[in-house]
């Protein structure tokens, strides 16, 4: 027990602060993980794309044709001949181009015609004026090349012409018609009987010399008179125009070869010849025949045709002589066909990846050489692997500014793999109402705005498509919305406190695609719960060696509820005493009875902490003031209570504690 003996003393007593407490005063978030903020490890994202225009290419070998381009007796000047393709066509395929390559331009049988028009008989074997004329002769050939005779005709009537009985007359070609100098076997004419009639005969393969004049002739020396009671002789025309021509006629009389006015009618057919390889001359080159295909010039030994409207059902080839061309024929065809698409992106940020599956169905030519596929794709798409049901990358494929040209297709299930940009290059969190950028925290009260910036492989800021935003936690989704991204940016709303009343980490991932380009990217925020924390009393006065009680009341904002054990856990700081637990009391009531004991007086303070997960951590300062309790005071006069004027006393104060 202290005593003091204070006579008339006023006392001031000084208060000390407390000591610091054992944790920062500042409100916290409190969660197990800290969230990812940008993540690049979540669940992959993707859909179907837009189908894309591909089309099915076949290649048709047809290999050892000819084409013969040959001029007729009607008209020689046309050399025609034409590659027809009708029986190579195939329903649903187009046609659409023919490569024609030459092996070998050969000549071919040339057919020339001397005199066109019968119109005069005059050209004859005959008697006139008692003189027979025995022999004709017409001009053909001089040609620029050498030549193989294979036949030739002669246009003819005869009348009383009976070989048994009157002779023969035959009909041979010559170098020179003045002699017997022959170049084919004679042959005996056939009687007509007075109509006109064409007779061919072989040419016997005779060689003619080029820039040479050869001669049909008609020899009817050993013909006779024969008759009764008259004897007559036999008459043989050979039909003739009535005027001069290129060649010229000759008729023998008694002795003497006289020209004629005329030019006969002669049809012959030649082949130019090579004589030092003793074969059809060939040709080395198109412009040597003048050769033209569907009316255009050609050069080379390869020839292309292209219709890109309809099938190609034939090529019509014309040259200026008789020629065969021994060939080799490619048809293409194409169909086409369509092919589905599907991005997905394993990871955020990561390349998309898109498949283009294509379903192939050729038609079984013989002789096919190959069978293609053209995917026309972006021109960002990078492909990595072509597949056929397996995962076997066949890999024959090449790209060419936007087409994917796949080779060695078969029929089956194709499917393409390309890597292209990821279109959301980010996603960024602000508070709405002030634009503050969200880090990895936000209130479940906030009203948060979500940019997904949406640019292509060069940095161009993309307007159209649709970004799609998918807000998850661990139950599922929370939110999803569409939005159409301009100049690069696709803004969502999220007001958190609408669409959840869960809390921690919730997965925002944005995908964006317009069909045939994508981007898919995540991020995360962790949601936590607003709190409010209020004492019973903020300055409490106490004494030493004493006890005194707080009370606290610790509740969530929203959704509104008192927080007890099963949320969070309320601890107190206070002189020696660190976190020690306040009492649950439930429904958010905390309580707890604080000892003294030990202390002096003074003035301290006394934290209390709340904290839980995903909550808003709080703290709360309580002012202690601690004083020595003291007892009341105890005073008395000396010798009595009671004097008198003038009388003196002694006043004691006794003050104990």
């Amino acid at each position: 027990m202290r005593k003091a003996v204070i006579s008339l003393v006023v006392l001031t007593l000084v208060l000390a602060i407390s000591t610091t407490p054992a944790r920062s005063p500042v409100n916290t978030i409190h969660c197990q993980d800290k969230p990812l903020g940008a993540s690049m490890g979540l669940a992959e994202a993707g859909s179907s794309g837009n189908s894309l225009v591909s089309t099915m290419y076949l290649a048709r070998a047809i290999t050892s044709e000819q084409i013969r381009v040959l001029n007729s007796y009607s008209d020689t000047g046309t050399h025609s001949g034409i590659v027809d393709l009708s029986e190579y066509l195939e329903s649903g395929w187009h046609a659409y181009e023919v490569i024609i390559d030459v092996n070998s331009m050969v000549a071919a049988p040339e057919r020339k015609v001397v005199g066109v028009t019968y119109e005069t008989y005059d050209y004859q074997i005959s008697e006139v004026l008692s003189t027979f004329n025995s022999q004709l002769a017409q001009g053909f050939y001089n040609q620029s090349f050498d030549g193989s005779l294979v036949n030739y005709s002669i246009y003819y009537s005869t009348d009383d012409y009976t070989p048994s009985t009157r002779g023969n007359a035959s009909v041979h070609i010559s170098s020179d018609y003045t002699t017997s100098t022959l170049l084919t076997t004679k042959v005996n004419m056939t009687a007509s009987d007075s109509v006109f009639t064409w007779a061919t005969f072989s040419g016997d393969n005779a060689q003619l010399d080029a820039d040479t004049v050869y001669w049909a002739v008609v020899n009817g020396s050993l013909l006779k008179k024969y008759g009764s009671p008259v004897e007559t002789w036999p008459t043989i025309y050979w039909g003739a125009e009535d005027s001069d021509g290129a060649f010229e006629s000759y008729k023998r009389l008694t002795s003497v070869w006289d020209v004629q006015p005329f030019e006969a009618l002669f049809n012959y057919t030649f082949i130019p010849w090579n004589r030092t390889s003793n074969a059809a001359l060939e040709f080395s080159s198109p412009q040597n025949l003048s050769l033209q295909a569907d009316s255009v010039p050609q050069t080379g030994r390869s020839w292309t045709f292209t219709n890109d409207l309809s099938n190609i059902t034939s090529i019509q080839i014309s040259t200026n002589q008789s020629v065969y061309l021994d060939c080799n024929i490619t048809i293409w065809y194409r169909n086409s066909v369509t092919t589905t698409t599907n991005w997905s992106a394993d990871a955020s940020g990561n390349p998309v990846v898109w498949n283009a599956t294509t379903v192939l169905s050729y038609p079984a030519f013989p002789q096919t050489t190959g069978m293609y596929l053209d995917i026309k794709s972006p021109s960002d798409w990078t492909p990595i692997g072509l597949y056929n049901g397996t995962p076997t990358n066949y890999g024959h494929f090449s790209k060419n500014e936007t087409v994917v040209h796949c080779t060695d297709m078969t029929d089956g299930t194709w499917t393409l793999s390309s890597t292209a940009p990821n279109y959301v290059r980010s996603v960024d969190k602000y508070i709405a109402a002030t634009d503050e950028p969200i880090g990895d925290y936000v209130s479940i009260l906030s009203n948060t705005e979500i940019n997904a910036t949406v640019w292509d492989g060069s940095d161009n800021h993309i307007t159209g498509g649709t970004a799609n935003l998918t807000i998850t936690d661990s139950q599922g989704t929370v939110q999803t919305s569409t939005v159409t991204p301009n100049d690069g940016i696709a803004p969502f709303l999220w007001d958190i406190s609408s669409t959840t009343t869960g809390n921690g980490t919730h997965s925002l991932g944005v995908f964006w695609t317009n069909g045939t380009e994508a981007g898919y990217y995540v991020t995360e925020v962790f949601v936590y719960y607003s709190t409010s924390m209020t004492a019973d009393s903020t300055d409490i006065h106490t004494y030493t060696d004493s006890t005194f009680d707080i009370g606290i009341d610790f509740n969530r904002v929203f959704p509104v509820t008192g927080l007890d054990s099963s949320f969070a856990a309320v601890t107190y700081s206070f002189n020696s005493t660190v976190n020690a637990s306040l009492s649950d009391q439930g429904n958010g009531r905390w309580t707890q009875t604080v000892s003294t004991a030990g202390m002096t007086d003074g003035v301290y303070t006394l934290w209390v902490y709340a904290e839980g997960y995903a909550l808003e951590n709080r703290s709360l300062a309580i002012t202690v003031t601690v004083s020595y309790e003291t007892l009341a005071l105890n005073w008395s006069w000396s010798n009595t209570n009671s004097i008198t004027y003038l009388e003196s006393t002694n006043l004691t104060v006794t003050y104990q504690t």
